[in-house]
């Protein structure tokens, strides 16, 4: 199969036959990508308008809609560079548009539309052009043409940024492709914020290989599921786990009903034509994969970072549980002596941070090639990876004994009761936790119980002696989770460090 994706895309829009359906404010909207292609056109306008041109940089924050992708298709027409926000991050305007030298920003957000550098999604999108219009000539991308920017998820630090260039990008789309056969009766279902790269991959891939595009807001998520009837969904683990946690609840109420019953009933809530699930921001519970094997629903694990793009993935035939998956082509791993995975790509993403140090590019970008991702694991006699954690997360106990927290995070996670669970013990004799649990007023004594059930299939030294419980839920606004509901460790381990090292005095 060819790798030249990008070079294709803005054509492909005038004979692709599949179609766009959103759910935004007003209800449902459906449009076909060779509506969007023609919608380009306002947005391409405006940009000579301001005298964008190609290499130019744009700003983009917004909420998952149509708009979104005509603007970013736009701009991969016009060869700018786009450099998209979190939306559910309060951004200081001025102090954006100075760091990454934007000459403005694009948005939906209701508390950016006074500032005179920030355009509105609808205005951009439904730009005046008469007279102006003429026939789309997408610019031609050599392979180190930077598409976009990524962001690190920044969780101890000030995000770290990098340039996506082409020869990546058209990389993962073609090797995706290859593993899992995208046909036209292919529905793939969008919740995960836009602003990050792969959500907008498979918007590339449904234009390429023409099959239908679902994007919905993270709060539709289950109603669409049900009725909009996916055949793919990727999703983050807590996504995952809450599904599990959801049905396992609902299933309490019907216990007259035999396996076969239940995953009859399981497979209606997810819509009935589900071909399988995709996952990959971080590890899965080993509880949480095996009730979606009992379901017989398959979830396919996978691994990647902003640096290194998609590196392994389980697919049909060839999955196996607890792993993510066999190498991509063009991919290459080894192990440094701490068992920190490195990564070095045929189609390498970049070759340096674009806001970083010589410092910490030097500790990425390794010398021969490779990229140091921070995660440790191994691969396995059959060409599976493992990943067992951040290498600077590792827990190391005062008698030594290392600790990966996500292992037994996850493991806590899987319970009815937990809603997160952080793990601290650097230089003390055993682990505590920080717990959120489901109910905001569950007892103390019951999550106990709870816990020392959970502690019984832990390693001893993985097992939480003493816990408390957090006195607020965490959420996007209070920057203690990510726009892909990943929680920031080590920031909230900051906050709550006093009360963790209590712990260890009573």
């Amino acid at each position: 199969m060819e790798i030249d994706q990008i070079n294709k895309l803005i054509n492909k829009l005038r004979t692709c036959t599949s179609q766009l359906e959103s759910y935004q404010k007003g209800g449902k909207k459906v449009m076909s990508f060779q509506e969007i292609g023609l919608a380009i056109q306002g947005v391409t306008c405006f940009f000579k308008e301001k005298k964008i041109k190609k290499g130019d940089k744009i700003g983009i924050i917004g909420t998952n809609c149509v708009e979104w992708v005509i603007i970013d298709l736009a701009c991969i027409s016009e060869g700018i560079i786009t450099v998209p926000f979190d939306p559910a991050v309060d951004y200081n305007i001025n102090e954006l548009l100075s760091e990454f030298d934007l000459p403005f920003i694009l948005s939906n957000l209701e508390s950016y539309k006074s500032h005179n550098k920030v355009f509105e999604f609808e205005d951009v999108c439904q730009r005046n052009c008469a007279g102006k219009k003429s026939a789309i000539v997408p610019v031609h991308y050599a392979q180190d043409d930077v598409l976009t920017y990524k962001f690190t998820s920044g969780s101890t630090q000030r995000p770290k940024v990098i340039g996506a260039m082409k020869q990546s990008v058209d990389a993962a789309i073609t090797f995706v492709q290859q593993i899992f056969e995208h046909t036209r009766e292919e529905r793939i279902l969008i919740f995960l914020p836009l602003h990050t790269y792969q959500q907008r991959y498979w918007i590339y891939s449904a234009i390429l290989f023409d099959f239908t595009i679902i994007l919905v807001p993270k709060e539709y998520i289950f109603f669409c599921l049900r009725t909009e009837k996916p055949t793919v969904v990727m999703g983050v683990p807590f996504f995952f786990e809450t599904l599990m946690k959801n049905f396992l609840a609902e299933a309490e109420d019907h216990p007259e009903k035999n396996d076969n019953e239940l995953k009859q009933m399981f497979h209606l809530q997810l819509g009935g034509q589900l071909r399988y699930l995709w996952t990959g921001s971080a590890p899965l519970g080993a509880d949480t994969l095996a009730f979606f094997e009992r379901m017989e629903m398959p979830l396919f694990q996978g691994y990647g970072m902003n640096e290194v793009c998609i590196v392994s993935k389980n697919y049909f035939d060839n999955n196996k549980p607890g792993s993510v998956g066999k190498l991509l082509p063009g991919k290459h791993v080894k192990f440094d002596e701490n068992n920190q995975l490195l990564v070095k790509s045929e189609y390498p993403v970049n070759f340096s941070y674009f806001n970083a140090t010589d410092e910490d590019n030097d500790a990425t970008f390794l010398n021969d090639g490779y990229v140091a991702t921070g995660d440790t694991g191994y691969m396995d006699e059959d060409g599976y990876l493992y990943i067992n954690g951040r290498l600077k997360e590792l827990i190391v106990l005062a008698n030594a004994i290392k600790v990966h927290p996500s292992i037994v995070e996850k493991k806590i996670e899987t319970s009815r009761l937990v809603k997160h669970c952080i793990v601290y013990g650097d230089e003390h004799p055993f682990l505590v936790a920080l717990i959120v649990p489901v109910k905001a007023n569950e007892d103390h004594l019951v999550l106990k119980e709870e816990i020392a059930r959970i502690n019984l299939s832990l390693k001893p030294h993985e097992r939480v002696i003493k816990f408390f419980i957090a006195p607020e839920g965490f959420s996007q606004n209070g920057n203690r989770v990510s726009g892909q509901d990943k929680l920031h460790r080590k920031r909230i381990i900051e906050d709550y460090r006093a009360e963790l090292e209590n712990l260890y005095l009573n």
